[in-house]
């Protein structure tokens, strides 16, 4: 399945692996962003259908991370039926796939038949590795990075927002010591990725992207 193949059959490939709508809005917004991007950008360097489709499906394999203890979260997941929906969607994804989100996501690409250049930027683009993606010529690789890191559970956030949010929620994450190197680090992609772009990082909101948000073969 190619790039283009993805974008236009996602809202199936959610259906298949019965992804839930608060999970596709998060995946959503951050291909939105990507989007938003390249449509300002005043260069070539981006392959504007691999960074969406990265994006698209890049947190497929967080419905095995699912966290039922932390109230405030869980209005992010409706009543208590829904609740009970998605703690046996997790637990067959589990089943299936196994607990490790970022494996799963691997997999179920796979399964899918992501090309290769997907895939890469898909394991390649994480916050954990924002010195490598800031060292990188390679624009696609930055743009799904500072995509991903401006997209918070409920909508767009700034930098600084969305990673001290992302922390507050991942203390328990290997990368905690190193997190401000990290986050210095992000903040040197988003000038680097926007120093082409007619757009400064304000600009980059949940009104800038609501057009960019319909992935059907007729609006992307």
């Amino acid at each position: 399945m190619d790039s283009r193949e993805v974008i236009e059959n996602i809202d199936s490939i959610y259906e298949r692996f019965r992804i839930p709508w608060h999970l596709q809005m998060h995946m959503k917004r951050a291909a939105a962003i990507a989007k938003l991007i390249c449509r300002n950008r005043q260069d070539d360097k981006i392959n504007e259908d691999d960074v969406v489709a990265v994006m698209l499906l890049h947190d497929l394999g967080n419905v095995v991370r699912f966290n039922f203890d932390n109230e405030d979260l869980n209005s992010l997941y409706g009543e208590k039926s829904d609740i009970e929906e998605l703690k046996k969607i997790r637990e067959e994804a589990i089943e299936k796939y196994g607990e490790d989100d970022h494996e799963v996501t691997g997999k179920m690409c796979q399964e899918l038949g992501i090309s290769e250049r997907v895939m890469f930027l898909m394991g390649s683009h994480a916050f954990i590795k924002n010195k490598e993606v800031c060292a990188s010529d390679d624009f696609d690789l930055k743009v799904c990075a500072y995509a991903d890191q401006r997209v918070g559970p409920l909508g767009v956030l700034g930098l600084k927002e969305r990673l001290d949010d992302a922390i507050a929620r991942s203390s328990t994450r290997p990368w905690y010591s190193g997190f401000e190197e990290l986050k210095v680090f992000a903040k040197k992609i988003e000038e680097q990725l926007l120093e082409n772009v007619g757009l400064s990082a304000e600009e980059i909101n949940d009104d800038s992207i609501e057009e960019y948000l319909d992935f059907n073969h007729n609006n992307s």
